[in-house]
């Protein structure tokens, strides 16, 4: 398999805002397209600042956090299969 799926990524906002205490909501972090070719599983993460469910990507024990709700990815990787 061979998916391309955006990610959430740390970007300058992030790292100031950790200096001083600051949360920073996932929408404000930078979205980079990461090709996986191996997922274990998908789950769901709940932002409590976003107040959303985006989906948590687990691939060979890592894990990333895209912007899509877990259904939006689910529908996403079917098409791939």
């Amino acid at each position: 398999m061979r998916i391309i799926l955006p990610i959430f990524f740390k970007n300058d906002e992030y790292e100031t805002n950790e200096v001083i205490g600051k949360e920073t909501p996932y929408e404000d972090f930078d979205k980079r397209y990461f090709i996986f070719y191996h997922i274990n599983c998908i789950s769901p993460f709940h932002s409590d600042i976003d107040n959303k469910t985006y989906t948590c990507i687990h691939s060979n024990g890592s894990e990333f956090i895209c912007p899509h709700s877990p259904k939006e990815t689910e529908e996403l990787i079917d098409k791939y299969l």
